[in-house]
């Protein structure tokens, strides 16, 4: 089971490792950078500059500081989000192991088929989703957590909130006496948005933070 994990994640790295040489071509890729060596530079996101997504996969691209770095921390990321999707599986088929494999290899494949290699929301947002949801197959009593987690991916991209509406949802439905569940998961999922919100009030940006 742990060599079959390996040669997964090193095909994850196999396919992404070319990535790591390729000059820039992805004009996203260097819009965050540019935002990223704004916020170096002391400028504040929303208010002295402005593009469309939340503000987490800017910080990352500040940390990164050029493509290279940029792509490295994603194929890390996403070889995290890789073996934590094969543990996943494992507890959603605790008896199918070659489902184990079978749905990790479709995860890898699609997601470089429609995402490519290039530094995106798209493939960061996977692993807070995809460990919250491991979380909660494991019968997790953290739902704090688990909402901290599905904030972390709002805060790369917004679709995320659909994710933990689902969640919401499927509790209300499924899960009996689920209500202090939910406001556990929801305070979770809305204290770090209400505090980038406060933030962003404090130095000017909320508006743009807002309407984008």
């Amino acid at each position: 089971m742990l060599k079959g994990l390996v040669l997964i994640l090193l095909l994850v790295v196999i396919l992404r490792i070319p990535s790591l040489f390729e000059p820039y071509w992805y004009g996203d890729e260097g819009i965050y950078l540019v935002l990223g060596q704004a916020l170096k530079k002391g400028l504040v996101f929303y208010r002295d500059i402005h593009d469309n997504k939340p503000p987490l996969l800017y910080l990352l691209a500040a940390a990164a500081g050029n493509v290279f770095y940029f792509r490295l921390i994603l194929m890390v990321w996403f070889a995290t989000a890789t073996a934590v999707f094969f543990k996943l599986m494992q507890v959603i088929l605790p008896l199918e192991k070659t489902a184990w494999y079978g749905a990790t290899l479709t995860m890898i494949i699609l997601t470089t088929i429609f995402e490519g290699n290039i530094a995106n929301a798209e493939i960061f947002i996977v692993l807070p989703v995809v460990l919250a949801m491991l979380m909660i197959v494991k019968k997790t009593q953290h739902w704090f957590g688990v909402g901290l987690l599905f904030s972390v991916g709002f805060l790369f991209k917004v679709p995320a909130a659909f994710d933990f509406a689902a969640l919401v949802i499927w509790l209300m439905i499924f899960e009996k006496n689920s209500l202090r569940k939910i406001w556990a998961l929801g305070f979770g999922f809305i204290l770090p948005i209400l505090g980038t919100i406060i933030y962003y009030g404090v130095v000017g940006g909320l508006g743009p933070l807002l309407a984008g």
